[in-house]
């Protein structure tokens, strides 16, 4: 009998008994490598610096309103504003420790700082 002629509920019985084929994931066969086979770690790669990373942040309602308002404001992603958010503390930051950052508001200088 061809596979054309096979009886199609016969082939999905056999189909569904089936074992799924388990393949080892590229983790579980570098930690079974020998230690001598496997990459050599390097300082950048224990620092973590390489590649972008992922956290997870809880807001309050209030601090998320305002992340989004921002975001919708300037029409970027919520995470964008977090970026920028970031670069603006490390200005500050950094003027702070060099000197001062000024803002003239209403006709007054007031100094920038980020407690």
């Amino acid at each position: 009998m061809s596979s054309l002629d096979e009886d199609p509920k016969k082939v999905q019985e056999e189909r569904r008994d089936a074992q799924p084929v388990e393949r080892p994931s590229a983790a579980s066969e570098l930690s079974a490598a020998p230690k001598d086979e496997r990459p050599a770690r390097s300082p950048e790669n224990e620092s973590g610096d390489e590649g972008q990373k992922r956290i997870n942040v809880t807001f309050t309602p209030q601090q998320y309103r305002i992340l989004r308002d921002l975001a919708t404001l300037q029409g970027i992603n919520v995470s964008d504003v977090l970026r920028q958010a970031i670069s603006i503390t490390k200005l500050v930051v950094d003027a702070n420790q060099k000197g001062k950052i000024l803002i003239e508001q209403n006709g007054e200088l007031q100094r920038l700082k980020i407690l």
